[in-house]
C-alpha cells in the first residue's frame, strides 16, 4: 500500500527581476484523496503558484520567501521528482505533446517515467485515453490531427495515467463542451480513491462543483493595489466611492443604512447577497436611477443623485448592463444604429460602422446582426449586444447586473476575458475601467478581485476564509 501524501505551502512569495510580486504570502494545504480548486481572476497568480510549487519558475522570477513541504515520494523540486511523482497538465496542451508522437505514445511515455514496463504503459495509456472519450483513431493520431479539445484530453491523460502521487491541472476543462467534459470530471473525481493529492486551477464552475475545497485568490499586496493580468495597474486611486450611503425601497423599507463602498481604478468587484437585499437597487442608485442618501464620488468628484442632474461627463463615465437587455436596446432601431449612437460622442469622424463591427467581433456576435432589430436576436445575443453598447462609450465604470445570466459558459469566459483585457488596456492609457457587478454565477465571482455582500443593510467584505490566500 502506498504512503499517503500531503502538500503544505507557507508564506510563499515570488518576486520578478523588476521587484514585482506575482505571488505574495501564499498559504496552501492539500491532503491525500482531496481535490482542491484554486480560483481567482485571470493573471492573479494561479499559474505562478503552480510553477513555484513544481520548482519550474521562468528565468527572472524566483521564490524569495516561504516554504513548500512535500510529504510523499521523491525529493521535492527535482527533475526526477517531477517526472516520477507529478502528473501536470499545463494551460496549453500542445506544450505537453510531442508533435511526432501519437496520443497513445505521449501518454505511455509518461507512464513509463512513473515506473511502468513498456507493454503495461501502452495498455495504461490506451485505457485512460479511452476513459476520457477518445476513439481508437484519435488515440493513434499525432497532435496535428486532433482538435483542441482532444489535445487537451490527451494532456490530462498524461497527467492522470497510473495515478501519480501529485496531480496538478491548470485549466483542464476550459475548451471542453458538456459532452466531452463529463468523462474528464469522472476521471478527476476518481482521484479521491487514490493515495494522492489533486490540485486544479480553474475558472470553470462545472469543475469547481466537484472539488472538495475551493481556495479563492485575492490578488492584492495591500488594500489599495489592483492587479490585471498579473501586473499592478494602479495603487490608491478610487474610481467609485460611496460614503454614508443609504437606499430604501419605494415603500420606505431600509435596504442600506450609512454604508461605505470603494471600487478602485481597474478593479472588478462583485456584489452578492440574498434575493431582495438591494443589490439591483444599489446599482440603479449608482447610475442615478434610484434616490439615495449620502455621497457618491467618481474619480474624487461628487456626483448628483439623479441622472438628470448629472453633467454629461459624469453620465458618460458610468455604463449599465441590466438584467434585461431589452430595456437597453431600442426596439425601433437596428443594432448598428444602437451602437453608432453610443459611439458618436467619442468618434464623431470615425468609421462608425467599422467600429460597430469591431465591437460585435469582441463579444462574439456575427456582424450580420447589424441590420437586425433586438427582437430578431436570441436572448444571449441581445445580452452581448447590450454589453457591446455599454462598452461603446468607453466608460470609466461598468455597472453590470447579472450580465452573464443568459450566456453559456464559453461565452461567459469570452466576455470576462474581454473585460480583463479592457481593464488592463484602459489603465495603460490612464482611463482605467472599473467594474461593479452583481451575479449568482460562481465563475464570474471567481474572476473578481473582491467580493462584497449586502448583509443586514450593510456592505461587508466576504469572510477571509473564502479568500484564503493573497496572490
Amino acid at each position: 500500500m502506498t504512503t499517503p501524501s500531503t502538500l503544505r505551502v507557507r508564506g510563499l512569495t515570488v518576486t520578478d527581476d523588476r521587484g514585482n510580486h506575482p505571488l505574495h504570502q501564499f498559504d496552501f494545504d492539500a491532503a491525500t484523496g482531496e481535490i482542491v480548486a484554486l480560483v481567482g481572476p485571470s493573471g492573479s497568480g494561479k499559474t505562478t503558484a503552480i510553477a513555484a510549487i513544481l520548482g519550474v519558475l521562468p528565468r527572472g522570477v524566483a521564490v524569495t520567501a516561504g516554504s513548500v513541504v512535500w510529504c510523499g515520494p521523491g525529493e521535492h523540486g527535482t527533475r526526477s521528482w517531477r517526472g516520477t511523482t507529478v502528473g501536470y497538465a499545463a494551460q496549453d496542451p500542445a506544450s505537453a505533446l510531442h508533435p511526432g508522437h501519437t496520443a497513445c505514445r505521449s501518454v505511455a511515455e509518461a507512464a513509463r517515467m512513473r515506473g511502468c514496463a513498456r507493454h503495461d504503459a501502452t495498455a495504461a495509456a490506451r485505457s485512460v485515453l479511452s476513459e476520457l472519450g477518445l476513439t481508437d483513431e484519435q488515440i493513434d493520431s499525432p497532435p496535428h490531427r486532433l482538435s483542441g479539445g482532444q489535445a487537451q484530453r490527451v494532456a490530462v491523460a498524461r497527467a492522470l495515467v497510473v495515478s501519480p502521487p501529485l496531480v496538478i491541472l491548470d485549466e483542464p476543462t476550459s475548451g471542453l463542451d458538456d459532452v466531452t467534459l463529463e468523462p474528464v470530471l469522472a476521471a478527476i473525481i476518481a482521484r479521491r480513491r487514490a493515495n494522492g493529492v489533486t490540485i486544479v486551477a480553474t475558472h470553470d464552475p462545472r469543475l469547481i462543483a466537484v472539488c472538495d475545497r475551493v481556495l479563492r485568490t485575492a490578488p492584492a499586496v495591500d488594500d489599495h493595489t489592483v492587479f490585471v493580468s498579473g501586473r499592478v495597474v494602479r495603487s490608491g486611486t478610487s474610481a467609485l466611492e460611496l460614503t454614508d450611503f443609504g437606499i430604501r425601497t419605494e415603500q420606505g423599507r431600509m435596504l442600506l443604512d450609512s454604508s461605505t463602498l470603494d471600487v478602485r481604478t481597474g478593479e472588478f468587484v462583485v456584489l452578492r447577497g440574498p434575493s431582495g437585499c438591494g443589490k439591483t437597487t444599489l446599482l440603479r442608485a449608482v447610475c442615478g436611477l434610484h434616490p439615495f442618501d449620502g455621497t457618491l464620488t467618481l474619480d474624487g468628484h461628487a456626483v448628483a443623485a439623479r441622472v438628470g442632474e448629472r453633467t454629461p461627463q459624469s453620465r458618460a463615465a458610468i455604463a449599465l448592463v441590466g438584467q434585461n437587455p431589452r430595456d437597453a436596446l431600442n426596439p425601433a432601431h437596428n443594432i448598428e444604429r444602437i451602437l453608432r449612437r453610443q459611439m458618436r460622442r467619442l468618434h464623431p469622424r470615425a468609421d462608425l460602422r467599422a467600429e460597430a463591427e469591431r465591437l460585435l467581433d469582441r463579444v462574439a456576435v456575427p456582424r450580420t446582426v447589424l441590420r437586425r432589430r433586438p427582437h430578431e436576436l436570441s436572448g444571449g445575443q441581445r445580452q452581448r449586444v447590450a454589453i457591446a453598447r455599454a462598452l461603446a462609450g468607453r466608460p470609466r465604470l461598468l455597472i453590470a447586473d447579472e450580465m452573464t445570466a443568459s450566456l453559456d459558459h464559453n461565452t461567459a469566459m469570452l466576455i470576462t476575458d474581454l473585460l480583463d483585457e479592457l481593464r488592463h488596456a484602459c489603465t495603460e492609457t490612464d482611463s482605467g475601467l472599473s467594474i461593479l457587478a452583481t451575479t449568482h454565477d460562481e465563475y464570474l465571482a471567481a474572476r473578481a478581485d473582491r467580493v462584497v455582500e449586502i448583509h443586514k443593510a450593510s456592505i461587508i467584505e466576504t469572510p477571509s476564509h473564502t479568500r484564503s490566500t493573497h496572490i
